[in-house]
């Protein structure tokens, strides 16, 4: 699994926007238990912090209420989606492992938007 650093939070914001095109696609081919992609989110980067923001996201159902309790300075971008078994079950992967896992690399992905 490949390391990455933290993002601040307007570079994760910024990705983040980038990637909503991401949403409806595959999640992880290897695993067909797990729905399409539901949500890409920017979330805490340390993994107690990560944890508690999927809680909450599981419960709101909304990745910017889930980010409003947290308030550190380092950031992730993650790819969200469920089980199609237990819809309570969520799984996430943070970008640069899903990238990986399917043989992307960012700008194959990224929606490049023009500055306003």
């Amino acid at each position: 699994m490949m390391k990455h650093i933290p993002f601040a939070l307007n570079d994760a914001k910024q990705l983040c926007a980038n990637l909503q095109n991401l949403i409806g696609g595959d999640f992880d081919p290897a695993m067909p238990d797990i729905g399409p992609i539901e949500c890409v989110a920017v979330a805490p980067f340390d993994l107690q912090n990560k944890k508690q923001f999927l809680l909450h996201y599981l419960l709101c159902d909304d990745a910017h209420r889930a980010l409003e309790e947290f308030h550190g300075l380092l950031y992730d971008v993650i790819i969200i989606a469920r089980s199609l078994d237990i819809t309570t079950d969520l799984v996430q992967y943070d970008i640069y492992t899903w990238l990986e896992k399917n043989n992307l690399v960012l700008s194959d992905v990224q929606e490049h938007r023009a500055a306003r």
